[in-house]
């Protein structure tokens, strides 16, 4: 789901999937099920992932601060007008 967006930043730090495997922990076949659409990582394992990339977790998921407080307001106006 958000491999297209793990892959932009790997390549834009210049690391590979099996350095970030090692440097996590994370099995190695894990990337390549995820990039086949066959696994999702859960929270644990992104949070891992941003750590060794030095971003946060919605970075890694394509969610900018912008887009997280556009979509916050969006709720809570239409949370108001209920």
């Amino acid at each position: 789901m958000y491999y297209e967006n793990y892959q932009k930043i790997k390549e834009s730090k210049n690391v590979k999937d099996r350095d970030v495997a090692k440097a996590t922990g994370i099995d190695p076949a894990t990337f390549s099920h995820w990039k086949k659409g066959l696994y999702t990582p859960k929270e644990d394992k992104l949070t891992k992932i941003a750590n060794y990339l030095n971003i946060s977790v919605d970075e890694l998921k394509g969610i900018s601060p912008n887009k997280l407080n556009s979509l916050f307001s969006d709720i809570l106006q239409n949370f108001f007008k209920k």
